[in-house]
């Protein structure tokens, strides 16, 4: 085994030289801290196996990892964004996923005897697969250039050729625009160069593991099934322990993450990722040369779904107190003692042009390194004078809350509404075609009449949920106890399961929730004019029945690309 407990306990780093030179580290040097030396031994008491097999099969990967990812980091402004990121996330993620892995009997439904015989091979897969999860991040994300002994450069580093040569010294910078999911799918490009060749055998002996893991490592976690479910799980934790989440499973000495940083990270997240798209016509913002304006309700909406989604707690569930604690930190630029600003955005075409109420950030709070910011938006951002008497604070926050409700960014300059005729014809599956009304956006919040308790509806609340769990991997899709189905005619929500789990989350009547996100009319209702759609499975021991509601356009619910369709589901 490689023994690091007996080393002497200094620091990995040879040394930040100047410009962010560091040296190419050896894995002894990079797993010797403390911490990595903690989490290798909680490793190898995971895995039963003879200690000459978990050096040959376990320990080498170990190794090879450390050389590979060396001191860099696993993401630019999110989790284990400091030096040394990704070995650390790498370690947490294997750790965390081994221990999960103890829970499951795999292979899944098999016999006890075959339980028994391929256990260890799973449980590799399960090794191997969490060891892997972020291996491409180096390849696709990240530019990284060597420099000689004598710190001269000598050219990029090609990852796809092997480790960086120890001895000499790199330097990193990330690749802009980055092309989100690609780090995902790489890991079949690289796997040679952290498995050792006697385990990648071992693995493609038994196609009933290969081919999962085989899925798992080319970032397409819902074919992986169970083996996507444990990294997945395992991921979310690593990172959002990282992140602040879940702050009561944390040792007392660690310093609590203060909730203003916590939204500044998720926000800076959400515009890398192109979750809040940027100067466009229905864009999220628009960035001029010294702010970034933001749409207000969309963007703090998209927040706390997000911070949600990974685990944080605490988390305002109104507007006013979020924008107040962004406001007291000078993460928002204030409006005079308001941090809604009234503006109209306007193309540079002069195509199109919205009034709305944003939130204005300083640039330099998103992208501190300024090269990493977008071109600034080409046409104009205009404050537009408030009108009327602001006297009465009252009238005036309800105002704002108004205003707020309707403008999300994404409205073109018209909107149809369904007539009540159309209303009227709701077993006609396509009433969206029958008499409609062309209202601009200005009437559109004049006609909202709306209760201002309903204005944060439960259905739009529950949509923003599912897209963010979608798009994270933390609803599952296509699994056997999967919420969510791609079908040929479209997606199946599973239907109460999945609304009776948002209202759990949220503290909602699961009953209204449903209500309300039928009152989007997103859904598709079957021939006989209901709403609820019936499924059965194919080709499984136990026949069994599956209902719910049915989205005909799959690009509603997914960001990118829908998954395949589930095999094994046939509409009755």
């Amino acid at each position: 085994m490689f023994r690091l407990r007996k080393q002497e306990k200094k620091s990995a780093s040879g040394g930040v030289l100047k410009n962010g030179i560091r040296p190419v580290l050896s894995a002894e040097k990079l797993l010797n801290p403390r911490s990595r030396r903690i989490l290798l031994q909680e490793i190898q008491n995971l895995v039963s196996i003879p200690a000459r097999h978990y050096d040959a099969l376990f320990d080498t990967a170990l190794i090879n990892y450390a050389r590979f990812v060396q001191e860099l980091p696993a993401s630019e402004i999110h989790h284990h964004s400091a030096p040394g990121g990704i070995l650390d996330h790498g370690l947490e993620v294997t750790k965390g996923a081994l221990a999960i892995r103890r829970g499951h009997m795999l292979p899944p439904g098999a016999e006890p005897e075959s339980i028994a015989k391929q256990a260890d091979r799973w449980t590799y897969a399960v090794f191997t697969g969490a060891l892997m999860h972020d291996i491409g991040k180096p390849a696709v994300d990240q530019i990284i250039r060597l420099l000689d002994a004598s710190q001269r450069p000598f050219g990029r580093w090609i990852s796809w050729n092997g480790p960086m040569p120890v001895g000499s010294y790199y330097q990193m910078d990330f690749i802009r625009p980055r092309r989100y999911g690609l780090h995902q799918r790489v890991g079949p490009l690289l796997a040679h160069h952290i498995i050792p060749s006697l385990g990648l055998a071992w693995l493609a002996e038994d196609q009933g593991v290969f081919e999962p893991w085989v899925s798992l490592i080319s970032g397409d976690r819902e074919s992986a099934g169970v083996l996507g479910q444990i990294i997945r799980e395992a991921d979310s934790r690593s990172v959002a322990r990282n992140l602040g989440a879940g702050e009561t499973g944390r040792f007392p000495s660690a310093r609590a993450i203060p909730l203003h940083e916590k939204l500044l990270t998720g926000l800076r997240y959400l515009i890398s990722e192109g979750h809040l798209p940027l100067n466009r016509n229905g864009a999220a913002g628009w960035l001029d040369h010294e702010d970034l304006w933001l749409v207000s309700k969309r963007t703090v909406d998209a927040l706390r779904d997000h911070l949600h989604q990974e685990g944080h707690t605490n988390i305002p569930s109104r507007n006013d107190r979020i924008f107040d604690v962004l406001q007291e930190h000078a993460i928002l630029k204030p409006n005079g003692e308001q941090a809604i600003w009234r503006t109209r955005v306007t193309d540079g075409a002069g195509e199109w042009s919205h009034e709305l109420t944003l939130l204005r950030v300083a640039r330099h709070r998103i992208w501190p390194n300024p090269d990493a910011a977008p071109e600034p938006f080409s046409g104009t951002i205009t404050v537009v004078p408030a009108t009327g008497s602001s006297d009465d604070p009252a009238k005036g926050e309800t105002t704002e809350s108004r205003i707020d409700s309707c403008e999300t960014g994404d409205t073109p300059p018209t909107a149809t509404l369904p007539s009540a005729s159309a209303d009227e014809k709701a077993k006609d599956q396509k009433e969206f075609d029958v008499g409609t009304l062309e209202v601009s956006i200005g009437q559109l919040c004049t006609l909202d009449e709306t209760d201002p308790g309903e204005q944060k509806d439960a259905g739009e609340q529950f949509l923003a949920w599912l897209r963010a769990g979608l798009a994270s991997g933390d609803i599952i899709v296509n699994d056997v106890r999967a919420r969510v189905h791609v079908v040929p005619e479209g997606v199946l929500i599973v239907s109460p399961a999945i609304f009776k789990d948002f209202a759990r989350q949220f503290n909602h009547e699961w009953n209204h929730v449903q209500k309300r996100f039928q009152k989007l009319r997103l859904h598709e209702k079957t021939p006989q004019g209901t709403n609820i759609h019936n499924y059965h499975t194919i080709g499984a021991r136990k026949k069994s029945t599956i209902n719910g509601l049915l989205i005909c356009d799959p690009s509603m619910l997914f960001q990118n690309r829908a998954p395949s369709p589930n095999p094994y589901l046939s509409k009755k």
